[in-house]
């Protein structure tokens, strides 16, 4: 007896026509919700307790001090480390036409108990005369309290060429933006959109030429006092949802990318 092709029942037709409508709308939906320019949200399980290497590159001796928990980068209260960079790998240095902007939303916990801590983006370079360069945005905290910090200078040439604060709150999340404008060389920082500073380094010419890292820094400044007393570990900070738009062009106007919304912590 020959095969003879015989049409589908309606209902499985249409059952597989709705199972079809749903993969479609699935797809949109993940397409939607995916972050435009999303660096890292932290929220992979397989991290935790690490990073991602594949992003981040670390000094091994910071390993124990800055890792991913609970969906971000946690700077933990403990040990006496001073400083921790974490540097942004994809890609590792860039030209100044390709910093853009640099974003993270940032986050200092009340067990403040002394010292100088900080938690902060930036822009670094050893390209130029003194070899050690930066452009500084973030939260830093100090016997005045808590604020939204930024400041730029040349710490191989001792040239200080700006700094400024807004208040801050401890517990709170801030979205803080790093921007550098290829045309002027100039450098600017926002808090939650509100301009912290912006400035023309008098290293401009040769800023031209350089190459630039984008970090993350968590910075632990404690005297020989705190460190005697027990308070070497100083403060809880966080970074979560780290953007890179390496362009300018990217994001016009400004602020019009929508920002995601930081991941809930357990105090």
């Amino acid at each position: 007896m020959p095969y003879r092709l015989r049409r589908l029942p309606m209902y499985v037709s249409g059952v597989w026509i709705i199972l079809l409508m749903v993969l479609i709308v699935g797809c949109a939906v993940r397409q939607g919700n995916k972050q435009p320019n999303l660096y890292d949200d932290f929220d992979d399980p397989q991290y935790d307790g690490a990073l991602n290497y594949t992003l981040w590159q670390l000094d091994p001796g910071c390993a124990q001090d800055v890792i991913q928990r609970q969906g971000v980068m946690v700077g933990l209260a403990a040990g006496d480390f001073g400083s921790c960079e974490v540097d942004v790998l994809n890609p590792e240095v860039v030209p100044l036409d390709e910093l853009g902007i640099f974003e993270a939303q940032q986050r200092i916990a009340s067990d403040y108990k002394g010292g100088e801590p900080t938690q902060t983006i930036l822009y670094i370079t050893h390209d130029i005369s003194g070899e050690f360069w930066w452009a500084e945005c973030g939260l830093a905290v100090n016997s005045d309290g808590i604020m939204g910090n930024f400041n730029v200078q040349n710490f191989g040439l001792g040239t200080f060429d700006f700094g400024n604060s807004l208040p801050a709150e401890y517990d709170r999340w801030y979205t803080f933006r790093l921007v550098a404008d290829p045309e002027t060389v100039a450098f600017s920082c926002y808090m939650d959109d509100e301009l912290v500073g912006s400035v023309v380094p008098s290293d401009a010419e040769a800023l031209r030429q350089a190459n630039f890292k984008r970090a993350v820094q968590v910075w632990r400044a404690h005297s020989e006092e705190d460190i005697a007393q027990g308070r070497a570990g100083i403060v809880t900070s966080y970074t979560d949802n780290v953007r890179i738009f390496p362009s300018l062009i990217d994001v016009v106007p400004l602020f019009d990318q929508p920002t995601p919304a930081p991941s809930d912590l357990t105090q």
